[in-house]
């Protein structure tokens, strides 16, 4: 009967030991993570912030290009240089992507 006790003693032990053990890597873990949490909400403002401006400059440097040429070219010739020129920007900036986030 003293084994028996002791043998529930003991578990009883381990148990609290265990969940001492787990709580504690519990609030590590969820400090982490609300580290990280805030890192990431940080870096989608700043990028929810900087497309639409990167956007609207590419955007001017285009219309930019398309007038110049407008009047070297014509308002057609113009108008296919620019598109042309701005899917080879958009495609290079594409396959970057592609090959950045395959590692």
């Amino acid at each position: 009967m003293k084994r028996i006790a002791e043998l529930i003693v003991r578990t009883a032990e381990l148990v609290e030991a265990e969940g001492r053990t787990l709580l504690a890597v519990s609030q590590r873990e969820g400090n982490r993570l609300r580290q990280i949490v805030a890192t990431m909400a940080i870096g989608l403002v700043f990028v929810a912030v900087a497309v639409p401006v990167m956007i609207a400059g590419f955007g001017l440097i285009v219309y930019g290009i398309l007038i110049h040429l407008n009047t070297a070219i014509g308002p057609a010739g113009s108008a296919i240089v620019t598109g042309v020129a701005a899917l080879a920007v958009s495609a290079g900036c594409l396959y970057i992507f592609k090959r950045t986030s395959e590692r």
